[in-house]
């Protein structure tokens, strides 16, 4: 996982400005990652098993 994965959520952020409420990238992991104001890594076993 590395900033670079955001990129396009970013993106997004920034075409919507205000109407951007939150973006989501699942990954492997095992732990909520933050990854600036908005943007969070998100275990894909949260869909699953919740947070």
């Amino acid at each position: 996982m590395n900033p670079a994965d955001f990129e396009g959520l970013r993106a997004l952020q920034e075409a919507l400005g205000t109407r951007f409420i939150r973006g989501v990238l699942f990954y492997s992991g095992e732990t909520l990652l933050p990854f600036g104001e908005g943007l969070y890594a998100v275990p894909l076993s949260a869909l699953w098993h919740g947070l």
